[in-house]
């Protein structure tokens, strides 16, 4: 995820032989509504939107299913631990009835 313009984005993306969606939140909605803005820059900062590193798991439905970020770059869990916490919370989906998750519906990726 990243606060860039689209184009910005997709020329990353085509530079880096990237396979997946890298999403352009240049007004912050994403990075707001999922509770991962790096709250250290405000609006008037060129910087307002960038998120706190980390990882957000999604279902083909536009469900959350497990989000970790944390304030500093420095502090990311290690590889195995979101490993597990992503095979429980797949575990634990497939166990559970549909509900009123978190959704990413009418979010775009490029």
């Amino acid at each position: 995820m990243s606060a860039d313009e689209f184009s910005t984005n997709k020329g990353s993306k085509a530079s880096l032989n990237l396979e997946f969606s890298v999403l352009a939140d240049q007004e912050a909605a994403t990075v707001n509504r999922l509770g991962i803005r790096n709250e250290r820059y405000g609006e008037d900062s060129q910087l307002y939107g960038i998120p706190n590193p980390g990882i957000v798991l999604v279902d083909a439905e536009g469900t959350v299913l497990l989000k970790r970020a944390k304030e500093k770059y420095s502090e990311r869990p290690a590889l195995d631990e979101l490993v597990t916490a992503v095979a429980e919370t797949l575990s634990d989906k497939s166990e559970e009835p549909a509900g009123d998750d978190e959704s990413m519906e009418g979010v775009d990726t490029s």
